[in-house]
């Protein structure tokens, strides 16, 4: 994926339609490695959440930390749209796997 598609995912000034098209283009990329896809599947589940599209934020958070099982703010995410569903088993269990993954994650902490 070009230099642009990846700033636009991974950046904070796009909106989220924009960042969802950028992060795909990667996703889409089999050339970009784990890490870079791990990444973009994250933050397009940050821009579905925004939409308000869980379901699909979910999936792409299963997907990050498919790519890396030990994605702490991909388990924070996820934990956090399940906790907007309001399945709070799951939320806490994201949540947990996020504070084993980074014990300094205040924000897992807190939720």
């Amino acid at each position: 994926a070009s230099n642009l598609a990846y700033t636009a995912c991974i950046g904070n000034a796009a909106d989220p339609a924009r960042r969802i098209e950028a992060c795909t283009q990667i996703i889409d990329n089999q050339a970009d490695g784990p890490d870079k896809r791990a990444t973009a599947y994250f933050k397009r589940a940050y821009a579905w959440s925004m939409e308000g599209d869980l379901d699909r934020a979910i999936a792409d958070s299963d997907q990050a930390i498919s790519l890396n099982p030990e994605y702490a703010s991909a388990y924070y995410n996820r934990g956090y749209d399940w906790a907007t569903k309001g399945d709070y088993d799951r939320a806490i269990a994201d949540y947990g796997q996020a504070i084993a993954f980074d014990p300094k994650s205040s924000a897992a902490y807190n939720n």
